[in-house]
């Protein structure tokens, strides 16, 4: 129940409420709560998302990055694709997400899971530290060329753009410890 992450709930209400990603009337609880549609749905809407509210969906994406079971959306859509086309990769360290993307244009891959695959890669290029593999693979590098976001504002993202190309101009300059 999305209701009972406090600074959540209070970062988000106002959005939840304008975007019509949730239902708010207390008083009755006959209605499931769907926490995971509540964040997919604000998820796909970050562009109109204030501020507060995106500092804390991107800080509930990071806490998904590395384990696709705690993005409740893309599970539900994806769990019988992850058995018939990534079923041999292990849970952990984002490597199912990475072998779903992957797998995104095969035919055999539903409709529904290509959509929440689609909408997790929106959510990356956005904020490139929410794709855990990429950012354990260049921390190094991302840190020592200092390509990051505003060390000044750490709520400040970065995007995915704005990295490679930071990277890619550290190796064009020759300065790199990649090979």
């Amino acid at each position: 129940d999305w209701r009972l992450s406090e600074y959540f709930s209070t970062a988000c209400l106002a959005d939840i409420t304008e975007l019509k990603c949730g239902r708010l009337d207390d008083d009755s609880d006959t209605l499931p709560h769907n926490q995971g549609a509540v964040i997919a749905c604000l998820s796909k809407k970050h562009d109109g998302l204030s501020k507060l509210c995106l500092k804390h969906i991107f800080r509930l994406h990071e806490m998904q990055s590395n384990d696709y079971h705690l993005d409740r959306a893309l599970y539900y859509a994806c769990r019988d694709d992850r058995e018939r086309l990534c079923s041999q990769v292990s849970s952990g360290n984002g490597q199912v997400y990475r072998c779903l993307y992957d797998q995104k244009f095969n035919t055999m891959m539903s409709a529904d899971c290509r959509k929440e695959v689609h909408r997790r890669q929106k959510v990356v290029v956005t904020n490139a530290l929410l794709d855990a593999p990429f950012v354990r693979a260049c921390s190094i590098e991302m840190r020592e060329h200092k390509c990051v976001a505003n060390p000044q504002d750490p709520d400040t993202h970065l995007s995915l753009v704005n990295l490679l190309l930071c990277l890619e101009g550290t190796m064009k300059k020759g300065k790199h410890s990649i090979i």
